[in-house]
């Protein structure tokens, strides 16, 4: 359920957060406890972005695979619980008392407590992960690059950023941050094509349900309804700009927008079935060099794609 109560998230998130405890540990000004089957490795962060807007940064606990999270609430005050991935406002399972949670990927959760007696709702925000989803270890000062203090020379996605800021297809989040590692979603990356084409005007009226005038997508997703980019389901008039984009969705629209080449689909990636929409277009990127595979052997065309991944894949294509 897609920006599920975003009225009252755009609210809450902006909320300190809850303490996921470890092993049983009471929860500090709740009425109840959180508990983890495991102990925390660590911490990371996590950019909230709203359109192109950072709207805030979260601390989020994180955790080994396996780990079960349990909430056991005093019933009487406890007015809502619940468990959403943050940054979609997608309701992953109401969290009822004694019942337990174990995350089957590596999203970042966020599970809210609402109260009866009206004190402002608590949250905590975790994954699940390993030694590498933890925060960056500090970076010498001096070596930002294009004034984002969260890109630094030694950045893959660094020369990239720096052709997308200089070409008006993207800015910073802030006026200090990219948020490379934020969650690219389909109307920031249509919005860069759109951009990186010279934002031409649409010639026909907005087919979207879904998408306001207002929205900074707006003409990207017209346009990219008309060039072919994006192809809505048949009888669906909903454009979703707000979905996470995904590595196949991605070679699709670079792919599309090349005039769709005839390409042999590539028989290394397991993941990628031949007749996939897509996988033409996974086969002409790896030989465009604009992308690889995650692994010798897979593509993860399912898996979502970064702020600074999207643009690197646009400076090889495009630049």
């Amino acid at each position: 359920m897609r920006k599920f109560l975003s009225g009252l998230l755009a609210m809450v998130l902006l909320l300190g957060g809850l303490p996921v405890s470890a092993v049983a540990a009471e929860v500090p000004g709740s009425e109840g406890q959180l508990f983890a089957s495991q102990q925390s490795i660590g911490t990371t962060t996590y950019e909230e972005i709203q359109g192109e807007t950072l709207a805030g940064v979260r601390t989020v606990s994180v955790y080994p695979e396996g780990t079960t999270f349990t909430w056991k609430a005093a019933e009487g005050n406890i007015d809502l619980q619940q468990l959403y991935w943050l940054g979609t406002y997608e309701l992953a399972a109401m969290v009822y008392f004694e019942e337990s949670f174990t995350p089957e990927d590596r999203e970042v959760y966020a599970f809210e407590i609402q109260y009866k007696d009206g004190r402002e709702p608590e949250i905590a925000y975790f994954k699940i992960g390993d030694s590498s989803d933890l925060g960056p270890a500090d970076v010498p000062s001096g070596t930002e690059v294009g004034g984002f203090s969260d890109v630094q020379q030694s950045d893959y996605f660094a020369d990239a950023v720096l052709w997308a800021v200089d070409r008006g297809i993207t800015n910073g989040t802030s006026s200090t941050t990219f948020s490379p590692g934020a969650t690219c979603t389909r109307g920031q990356i249509l919005t860069f094509l759109w951009r990186a084409m010279g934002s031409p005007e649409p010639t026909e009226a907005n087919p979207f349900l879904d998408v306001s005038q207002d929205a900074y997508y707006a003409k990207a997703a017209c346009w990219a309804k008309e060039e072919g980019l994006f192809v809505s389901p048949a009888g669906s008039y909903v454009f979703l700009g707000e979905t996470p984009c995904t590595r196949s969705e991605t070679v699709l629209y670079l792919w599309r927008l090349a005039g769709s080449p005839a390409t042999a689909a590539s028989s290394a990636f397991q993941d990628v079935d031949h007749n996939a929409e897509y996988a033409q277009a996974v086969a002409w990127a790896v030989e465009q060099g604009i992308t690889q595979g995650t692994s010798a052997t897979a593509f993860s065309p399912d898996m979502t794609c970064t702020r600074g991944q999207i643009v690197t894949f646009l400076h090889r294509d495009l630049a």
